[in-house]
């Protein structure tokens, strides 16, 4: 009998280096231990890694639970185990005082005589303990010697496969974290190239406005020399402007922006300033550029660069795509919903509403 618990043993231990999931060993080593023990009953309790508690993480014969068993640091006998790091044996399972049976292993456990609990080491520290009962004759002395030698093949086992769901778990996430950062740099990389060309949009369109002025301002009496002039110097700040937002944005990246401060705006003026700016190169198009403002219009909280930069934006694309006709521009005010508005109509042909992917939108 000896020699087959012996040989029991070997096997256990072969069976345990080819598995790598602790569900998968702890099936195993209650398998095992009832069997080499020559126990009725085995179940194991784990350390948590938070809290002070151990949870039962498998026992044999299996039998359904609602919730996992626990006991807390010193509770019963696997808190006590847990807490002198010695193995523990008892007698007379009815009688002992460490004995604290939850009420979902009575059943199962009352109608055992006597125990035997061992503690599962690794790295010098108790990780778990190992119990096995027997329902007619007290613990022997080859019993303790075999549950002592499946603790140390235990200990070790269920330590390793630990370590292995560890750093399966790290790959998983670290996988995951890759997976993200190379989705963002996908979707930074679109951003870049949709930078470079609204960037290309914003900066063609002060230096088209200047070289359409200064050629108007070669072909025109001096007496108008004073209009283009100021047309030019207004788009030379404007470009100023955009280079320096472009600086914004890098200092932005380092982690070194000055952050935006709103502040009062003349909606009417910065406007009046960005539509005035375009009509040479409306009139050069052959087409009428109109101005509507509401005097009623209160100021605004905003940034003046920016909101002229939208304004730029519109003007500009009505006139590229208006062939031939006017582009009115609007400011009202509505009073009760306490709003600026800007609207700017052109006879352009326009888009279908198909093509269209969001509602259009007052400013």
């Amino acid at each position: 009998a000896r020699a087959e618990r012996l040989s029991a043993l070997v096997e256990l231990s072969t069976a345990l280096r080819a598995l790598n999931r602790i569900d998968e060993i702890v099936a195993v080593i209650l398998e095992k231990t009832t069997e080499v023990v020559g126990g009725s009953y085995s179940n194991l309790f784990l350390v948590e890694k938070q809290g002070e508690s151990l949870v039962s993480v498998g026992h044999f014969p299996d039998f359904p639970l609602t919730q996992a068993l626990r006991h807390a640091w010193g509770e019963g006998v696997t808190g006590h185990v847990v807490a002198t790091g010695e193995l523990y044996i008892s007698q007379n399972l009815r009688e002992d005082e460490h004995v604290h049976l939850l009420p979902a292993e009575t059943p199962h456990l009352w109608k055992l005589r006597s125990t035997i609990s061992v503690p599962l080491y690794a790295e010098g520290q108790v990780i778990g303990v190992l119990h096995a009962g027997v329902e007619k004759q007290q613990i022997t002395d080859e019993q303790q010697f075999f549950m002592t030698a499946i603790a140390d093949i235990a200990g070790n086992a269920i330590y390793r496969a630990g370590i292995l769901e560890e750093l399966e778990k790290r790959v998983e996430e670290r996988t995951r974290e890759l997976a993200k950062a190379n989705e963002r740099l996908q979707e930074l990389d679109k951003l870049k190239s949709k930078f470079v060309s609204n960037v290309s949009h914003e900066l063609r369109s002060p230096i088209a406005s200047m070289k359409l002025a200064a050629d108007l301002w070669e072909r025109t009496p001096p007496e108008q020399h004073a209009k283009y002039r100021e047309v030019i110097k207004r788009q030379t700040d404007r470009l100023a402007q955009l280079v320096e937002d472009i600086l914004d944005l890098s200092r932005l990246e380092m982690g070194k922006t000055r952050g935006v401060a709103f502040e009062p705006v003349n909606f009417n003026l910065m406007v009046e300033q960005s539509v005035t700016a375009h009509i040479p190169r409306a009139e050069h198009a052959g087409l009428q550029l109109t101005l509507n403002l509401d005097h009623n219009l209160p100021e605004i909280q905003g940034v003046f660069t920016q909101l002229s930069q939208v304004v730029t934006n519109l003007v500009a694309n009505a006139i590229n795509y208006t062939k031939k006709g006017y582009i009115a521009v609007y400011t009202t005010y509505d009073a009760e919903k306490d709003e600026v508005c800007l609207q700017v109509k052109d006879t352009g042909f326009g888009l279908s509403l198909i093509h269209i992917s969001e509602p259009t939108r007052h400013i």
